[in-house]
Protein backbone atom coordinates (compact mmCIF):
# COMPACT_ATOMS: atom_id res chain seq x y z
CA UNK A 1 0.00 0.00 0.00
CA UNK A 2 2.90 1.98 0.60
CA UNK A 3 4.31 1.45 -2.62
CA UNK A 4 1.08 2.54 -4.26
CA UNK A 5 0.80 6.14 -2.35
CA UNK A 6 4.07 7.18 -3.20
CA UNK A 7 4.24 6.25 -6.85
CA UNK A 8 0.16 7.54 -7.72
CA UNK A 9 -0.58 3.34 -8.34
CA UNK A 10 -3.98 2.24 -8.36
CA UNK A 11 -4.61 -1.16 -6.13
CA UNK A 12 -6.80 -3.60 -7.52
CA UNK A 13 -7.89 -6.77 -4.94
CA UNK A 14 -8.89 -10.31 -6.62
CA UNK A 15 -11.14 -11.44 -3.67
CA UNK A 16 -12.34 -14.99 -5.03
CA UNK A 17 -11.55 -16.68 -2.62
CA UNK A 18 -11.33 -14.62 0.37
CA UNK A 19 -14.89 -13.25 -0.34
CA UNK A 20 -17.81 -14.69 2.51
CA UNK A 21 -14.86 -16.50 4.82
CA UNK A 22 -12.25 -14.03 5.67
CA UNK A 23 -12.97 -11.10 7.77
CA UNK A 24 -15.33 -10.23 11.01
CA UNK A 25 -18.06 -10.28 8.71
CA UNK A 26 -16.89 -12.30 5.96
CA UNK A 27 -16.20 -9.42 3.82
CA UNK A 28 -13.09 -10.60 2.77
CA UNK A 29 -9.30 -9.31 2.40
CA UNK A 30 -9.71 -5.98 2.52
CA UNK A 31 -12.26 -6.15 6.29
CA UNK A 32 -9.75 -8.98 7.41
CA UNK A 33 -6.75 -6.61 7.10
CA UNK A 34 -8.27 -3.17 7.64
CA UNK A 35 -7.49 -1.57 4.30
CA UNK A 36 -10.78 -1.12 2.78
CA UNK A 37 -10.41 2.50 1.84
CA UNK A 38 -6.72 1.63 0.99
CA UNK A 39 -7.54 -0.38 -2.38
CA UNK A 40 -8.94 1.35 -5.16
CA UNK A 41 -10.98 -2.08 -6.66
CA UNK A 42 -11.35 -4.96 -5.50
CA UNK A 43 -13.03 -7.97 -7.38
CA UNK A 44 -14.95 -11.07 -6.78
CA UNK A 45 -16.85 -13.77 -7.48
CA UNK A 46 -20.42 -15.19 -6.65
CA UNK A 47 -19.43 -19.21 -7.46
CA UNK A 48 -17.40 -19.80 -4.34
CA UNK A 49 -18.41 -19.23 -0.90
CA UNK A 50 -22.24 -17.89 -2.38
CA UNK A 51 -22.44 -21.00 -4.67
CA UNK A 52 -23.73 -19.13 -7.64
CA UNK A 53 -22.82 -17.66 -11.01
CA UNK A 54 -21.46 -14.22 -11.63
CA UNK A 55 -18.71 -11.78 -10.03
CA UNK A 56 -18.48 -8.16 -8.47
CA UNK A 57 -16.45 -4.68 -9.03
CA UNK A 58 -16.44 -2.20 -6.37
CA UNK A 59 -14.47 1.10 -6.26
CA UNK A 60 -15.64 4.88 -6.23
CA UNK A 61 -18.48 5.86 -8.38
CA UNK A 62 -16.43 7.48 -11.07
CA UNK A 63 -14.68 4.07 -11.31
CA UNK A 64 -17.74 2.18 -11.57
CA UNK A 65 -19.35 4.07 -14.14
CA UNK A 66 -16.38 4.17 -16.25
CA UNK A 67 -16.75 0.72 -16.84
CA UNK A 68 -20.40 -0.13 -16.59
CA UNK A 69 -19.40 2.47 -19.71
CA UNK A 70 -16.51 1.26 -21.25
CA UNK A 71 -15.66 -2.40 -20.44
CA UNK A 72 -16.29 -4.86 -22.89
CA UNK A 73 -16.65 -7.74 -20.55
CA UNK A 74 -19.52 -5.82 -18.78
CA UNK A 75 -21.05 -4.05 -21.94
CA UNK A 76 -21.72 -7.51 -24.09
CA UNK A 77 -22.63 -9.63 -21.04
CA UNK A 78 -26.62 -9.59 -19.95
CA UNK A 79 -27.81 -9.10 -16.85
CA UNK A 80 -27.77 -12.44 -13.99
CA UNK A 81 -31.11 -14.01 -14.06
CA UNK A 82 -33.10 -13.12 -11.21
CA UNK A 83 -33.21 -16.59 -9.33
CA UNK A 84 -29.38 -16.41 -9.29
CA UNK A 85 -29.52 -12.81 -7.90
CA UNK A 86 -31.86 -14.51 -5.38
CA UNK A 87 -29.49 -17.74 -4.29
CA UNK A 88 -26.66 -14.66 -4.14
CA UNK A 89 -28.72 -12.08 -1.30
CA UNK A 90 -29.72 -15.12 0.12
CA UNK A 91 -25.69 -16.52 0.32
CA UNK A 92 -25.01 -12.94 1.42
CA UNK A 93 -27.55 -12.96 4.25
CA UNK A 94 -25.82 -16.69 5.53
CA UNK A 95 -22.25 -15.09 5.07
CA UNK A 96 -23.44 -11.91 7.95
CA UNK A 97 -25.78 -13.84 10.17
CA UNK A 98 -24.07 -16.98 10.54
CA UNK A 99 -20.67 -16.34 11.92
CA UNK A 100 -20.14 -19.55 13.45
CA UNK A 101 -20.20 -21.41 10.27
CA UNK A 102 -17.14 -19.10 9.28
CA UNK A 103 -15.70 -19.56 12.42
CA UNK A 104 -15.81 -23.90 11.79
CA UNK A 105 -15.03 -23.45 7.78
CA UNK A 106 -11.64 -21.69 9.06
CA UNK A 107 -10.73 -24.37 11.91
CA UNK A 108 -11.58 -27.74 9.05
CA UNK A 109 -9.53 -25.27 6.46
CA UNK A 110 -6.57 -25.19 8.91
CA UNK A 111 -7.19 -28.63 10.13
CA UNK A 112 -6.98 -30.73 6.58
CA UNK A 113 -4.32 -28.41 5.35
CA UNK A 114 -1.93 -29.65 8.30
CA UNK A 115 -3.00 -32.82 7.86
CA UNK A 116 -1.83 -32.98 4.23
CA UNK A 117 1.46 -30.89 4.67
CA UNK A 118 2.63 -33.65 7.68
CA UNK A 119 1.80 -36.21 5.04
CA UNK A 120 4.12 -34.61 2.83
CA UNK A 121 1.82 -33.01 -0.20
CA UNK A 122 3.08 -29.77 -1.10
CA UNK A 123 0.42 -27.49 0.10
CA UNK A 124 1.15 -23.58 -0.23
CA UNK A 125 0.25 -21.58 3.10
CA UNK A 126 -2.59 -20.14 3.08
CA UNK A 127 -5.78 -19.18 5.36
CA UNK A 128 -9.01 -20.00 2.84
CA UNK A 129 -11.01 -22.85 2.36
CA UNK A 130 -9.54 -23.58 -1.07
CA UNK A 131 -6.28 -25.60 -0.60
CA UNK A 132 -4.12 -25.72 -3.80
CA UNK A 133 -2.67 -29.51 -3.38
CA UNK A 134 0.74 -29.19 -5.89
CA UNK A 135 1.21 -31.81 -8.18
CA UNK A 136 3.43 -30.29 -11.04
CA UNK A 137 2.58 -32.44 -14.40
CA UNK A 138 -0.99 -31.48 -15.51
CA UNK A 139 -1.59 -35.51 -16.50
CA UNK A 140 -0.68 -36.54 -13.18
CA UNK A 141 -2.93 -33.84 -11.79
CA UNK A 142 -5.75 -35.07 -14.09
CA UNK A 143 -5.26 -38.87 -13.32
CA UNK A 144 -5.08 -38.07 -9.20
CA UNK A 145 -8.29 -36.12 -10.06
CA UNK A 146 -10.36 -38.78 -11.96
CA UNK A 147 -8.76 -41.70 -9.62
CA UNK A 148 -10.72 -39.31 -6.15
CA UNK A 149 -13.67 -38.91 -8.35
CA UNK A 150 -14.11 -42.60 -9.04
CA UNK A 151 -13.85 -42.98 -5.00
CA UNK A 152 -16.83 -40.33 -4.80
CA UNK A 153 -14.48 -36.98 -4.55
CA UNK A 154 -14.74 -34.26 -6.57
CA UNK A 155 -11.26 -32.31 -6.14
CA UNK A 156 -10.67 -30.75 -9.82
CA UNK A 157 -7.35 -30.70 -11.19
CA UNK A 158 -6.34 -26.98 -11.96
CA UNK A 159 -3.60 -27.07 -15.54
CA UNK A 160 -2.22 -24.69 -18.07
CA UNK A 161 -3.46 -22.43 -19.46
CA UNK A 162 -5.37 -21.91 -15.93
CA UNK A 163 -1.56 -21.78 -13.99
CA UNK A 164 1.61 -21.50 -14.93
CA UNK A 165 3.12 -25.14 -16.59
CA UNK A 166 4.50 -27.05 -14.32
CA UNK A 167 2.27 -26.06 -11.53
CA UNK A 168 -0.72 -28.10 -12.68
CA UNK A 169 -2.62 -28.84 -8.75
CA UNK A 170 -5.71 -29.94 -7.29
CA UNK A 171 -7.97 -27.87 -6.12
CA UNK A 172 -9.70 -28.94 -2.83
CA UNK A 173 -12.52 -26.49 -1.28
CA UNK A 174 -13.42 -27.46 2.13
CA UNK A 175 -17.16 -26.31 3.02
CA UNK A 176 -18.45 -25.64 6.53
CA UNK A 177 -20.94 -28.46 5.92
CA UNK A 178 -17.99 -31.07 5.43
CA UNK A 179 -17.66 -33.16 8.35
CA UNK A 180 -14.52 -34.16 10.13
CA UNK A 181 -15.61 -38.23 8.72
CA UNK A 182 -15.81 -36.41 4.98
CA UNK A 183 -12.28 -34.32 5.43
CA UNK A 184 -10.51 -38.04 6.66
CA UNK A 185 -12.30 -40.04 4.05
CA UNK A 186 -10.88 -38.05 1.62
CA UNK A 187 -7.38 -37.49 2.97
CA UNK A 188 -7.25 -41.55 3.13
CA UNK A 189 -7.66 -41.30 -0.75
CA UNK A 190 -5.49 -38.70 -1.22
CA UNK A 191 -2.79 -40.25 0.60
CA UNK A 192 -3.63 -43.67 -1.30
CA UNK A 193 -3.02 -42.13 -4.28
CA UNK A 194 -0.60 -39.38 -3.91
CA UNK A 195 1.69 -42.91 -2.80
CA UNK A 196 0.13 -44.50 -5.86
CA UNK A 197 1.45 -41.79 -8.58
CA UNK A 198 4.58 -40.93 -6.70
CA UNK A 199 3.70 -37.32 -5.62
CA UNK A 200 4.46 -38.66 -1.86
CA UNK A 201 6.56 -41.24 -0.57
Amino acid sequence: MELAKKYNLMTMVDDAHATGVLGEKGKGTLEYFGVKDDVDINMGTLSKAFGVEGGFVTGKKKLIDFLRHKAKSFIYSTAPPPHNMAAALEALNIIETEPQARKELAEKSVWLRNRLIEKGFNVPKGMTPIIPLMVGDAKIAVEFSMLLYNEGIYIPAIRPPTVPKGTSRLRISIMASHSYEDMEFALKNLVRFGRELGIIA
